[in-house]
């Protein structure tokens, strides 16, 4: 990106973030919304200032972050391992298939009950949650990248007498990494959602628990603070991932 363009990103995505505060602000004292249905801004940074100094949203924050972060490991691990099987086998892919696409479709908020009646109240039933949302993306984007790889390099490989451990190493993997890393920034997202879909059917703490029990106090700045610290949460995340690929993949920068 040249630098004018990075100087043009510095100041509009500040301004942008002035004009929906303003659209904001602006929708509150125009219609006269009660502070229940939408809080002004003011008192949402009061109530996260509150929050952060006496600490009191700290342990939900590190919930949420343990679950998304295991959950996030879980998928990625097994969508990079079940991937790589299907890559090498269509049988192993056609009769997968099916199993796989219908774990995809039924809803996590049928399936976060019946966790939570396995599994109890505590971490498993949210890190499977995140890790079975995280899982179908990515495994889709590993068996791409697998099987994207030039047919020339390939032939080159062969002709090289490289074992198929050596290809899948210095010729497959090279190749499938930007689709990874594609996958991962929309999973490492995922992960966040999904440990909130767990709290929100069960938990004794988290982010996703403390929306509920603001929603149910109707303490509306307080469901704020939730919101904006799990989309805190899901862009520092998404920043990692992006930094870790750039580091990865320096070639392609």
């Amino acid at each position: 990106m040249k630098k004018e363009s990075r100087t043009a990103l510095r100041i509009a995505r500040p301004l942008v973030a002035v004009l929906l505060l303003a659209v904001w602000i602006g929708y509150i004292e125009l219609a006269n919304i009660p502070a229940f249905v939408l809080p002004h801004p003011k008192d949402v940074a009061i109530s996260l200032y509150q929050q952060l100094r006496s600490g009191d949203v700290l342990p939900h924050l590190a919930a949420t972050a343990q679950e998304a972060g295991l959950g996030f490991l879980l998928g990625t691990s097994m969508a990079v391992l079940v991937g790589t099987l299907i890559s090498r086998s269509r049988f192993a892919e056609e009769v997968l298939r099916p199993y796989i696409i219908a774990s995809q479709t039924t809803p996590m908020v049928v399936l976060a009950p019946l966790f939570l009646m396995w599994f109890g109240f505590g971490l498993m039933p949210k890190v499977l949650i995140a890790g079975i949302i995280t899982f179908f993306p990515l495994l889709v984007n590993v068996m791409a990248g697998l099987r994207s790889v030039n047919p020339t390099e390939r032939r080159l490989f062969q002709s090289l007498k490289a074992s198929p451990w050596q290809t899948f190493i210095h010729l497959e993997i090279p190749s499938a990494l930007p689709f990874i890393f594609a996958g991962l920034r929309i999973t490492v997202v995922l992960s966040v959602i999904g440990s909130v879909v767990g709290e929100f059917v069960g938990a004794r703490a988290g982010l996703g628990y403390l929306a509920v029990t603001a929603a149910g106090n109707m303490d509306t700045s307080l469901l704020f603070v939730a919101v904006v610290l799990l989309m805190a949460m899901g862009l520092t995340l998404y920043v990692i991932v992006l930094r870790l690929e750039k580091h990865v993949l320096f070639w392609r920068t």
